[in-house]
């Protein structure tokens, strides 16, 4: 992920937020710009999730063996309560305005633009034709 070019983005959906005047168009982008911010927020935490879950695997693969007896019971009741904790953490209700965010994030991350979405309507309204005004936009999918 290119945080770089993804915060150039948000500050052009913010530019193109700022000129628009219809109602669903600034609604359309202003989910584009925060679905963005979410989707950059969450890479980044995933990130240091996945960093430090492989240091412990590969701390315990490496020191394990080496470990004394008191060493492998302590290593046992440390992951223990790190369990304990994981299950005991209560899981947050998902009411509608959740549910909403939880869509924007995922759209972002699928590369899917609302304000793409409502040019194409717009354009099809227009009588133009099915997604016609997008044959000359970029991509915006995300690189594989």
């Amino acid at each position: 992920m290119d945080i770089h070019s993804m915060l150039e983005d948000v500050k052009a959906l913010q530019t193109q937020l700022n000129a628009a005047v219809d109602d669903d168009e600034q609604r359309a982008l202003e989910e584009d710009a925060t679905g963005k911010v979410l989707w950059i927020f969450w890479c980044i935490i995933l990130s240091g999730v996945e960093g430090r879950l492989l240091e412990i695997v590969d701390y315990i693969l490496k020191e394990g063996n080496s470990m004394d007896l008191q060493g492998r019971d302590r290593l046992c009741q440390g992951l223990h309560e790190i369990t304990e904790v994981i299950k005991e953490t209560p899981h947050a209700y998902v009411d509608d305005d959740l549910a909403h965010l939880r869509r924007i994030l995922l759209d972002a991350g699928a590369g899917i633009s609302k304000h793409q979405l409502w040019l194409s309507a717009q354009a099809d309204t227009a009588g133009n034709g099915p997604g016609e005004h997008l044959l000359n936009q970029p991509n915006n999918l995300p690189p594989m």
